[in-house]
């Protein structure tokens, strides 16, 4: 069993070997959070609006561009891995949380103006940060452990300098997707480094 979940978990990690996903997740994450924020700082709440509309097709096709970039640019050198589809009860879960989160955001903001934003804001990076550090565990990357530190540690900064919680929100999501950008840059450099195209393999 424990042979297995090694396996299951090296798979995992050879997601995140070439920082393909980190860059484009975080590309979409860092959008949500300016359309977020602008939509405070502006006061043009359709930005909100259109935020949420990233939120739900953003993430979808930036999975569909790491899969073809994968093509052009992993598979030639360290090879096609398989892998298994989500379950049903997985991909139920994770449209569950991000409806979920989608529309959470209206009400808090509006409950949270003329309140006390700080524990939301904390509470919200904190949630993002634990996220982090379980995609940590389950690749065996190490980095994703700094990410998760650096979330919180920014959520307590905005948590203590009265920021609302709509652009709190924003701000975390810009930090999150911004430090993923940074991070997916970062391993690609190396892993393009390290890794040459097999001879007479696409470049």
């Amino acid at each position: 069993m424990n042979e297995i979940a090694a396996a299951q978990r090296r798979a995992t990690g050879y997601w995140f070997v070439d920082g393909l996903a980190e860059i484009a997740g975080g590309t979409a994450t860092l959008l949500v959070g300016a359309l977020l924020y602008l939509a405070v700082r502006t006061g043009v709440e359709g930005l909100a609006t259109v935020a949420m509309g990233v939120l739900i097709v953003a993430f979808p096709v930036s999975a569909w561009v790491v899969r073809v970039l994968k093509e052009r640019i992993t598979y030639p050198r360290t090879g096609f891995v398989a892998y298994a589809p989500p379950s049903r009860v997985r991909l139920f879960a994770a449209a569950a949380i991000g409806f979920l989160v989608a529309g959470l955001m209206v009400p808090l903001q509006v409950f949270a103006r003329g309140g006390e934003v700080s524990a939301v804001v904390l509470g919200f990076g904190a949630a993002v940060g634990a996220v982090t550090a379980l995609r940590a565990w389950r690749t065996g990357a190490p980095r994703f452990y700094v990410v998760a530190a650096a979330l919180v540690v920014a959520s307590a900064i905005l948590a203590t300098n009265g920021t609302g919680i709509q652009d709190g929100i924003g701000l975390m999501l810009v930090f999150n997707g911004a430090t993923l950008v940074v991070s997916g840059v970062w391993v690609l450099v190396r892993y393009l480094r390290a890794n040459r195209t097999v001879e007479g393999g696409a470049a």
